[in-house]
């Protein structure tokens, strides 16, 4: 589930960054398909990626 909220961050920068004038934001977890990359999260991570997804929306 983690890997799917932080893939929601993701989507809605590249939403905004395609919407959007100026310089793009660069990507919030790193290359394409790294905000899968973590097996088993803490409490700390799921919270933090659900900071970005609202800061982002």
């Amino acid at each position: 589930m983690l890997g799917l909220l932080r893939h929601l961050g993701e989507v809605e920068r590249d939403w905004r960054n395609w919407i959007s004038q100026g310089e793009p934001e660069g990507r919030i977890y790193g290359p394409p398909g790294s905000e899968f990359d973590i097996e088993r999260p803490d409490d700390a991570q799921v919270s933090q990626a659900l900071v970005v997804l609202h800061r982002e929306q």
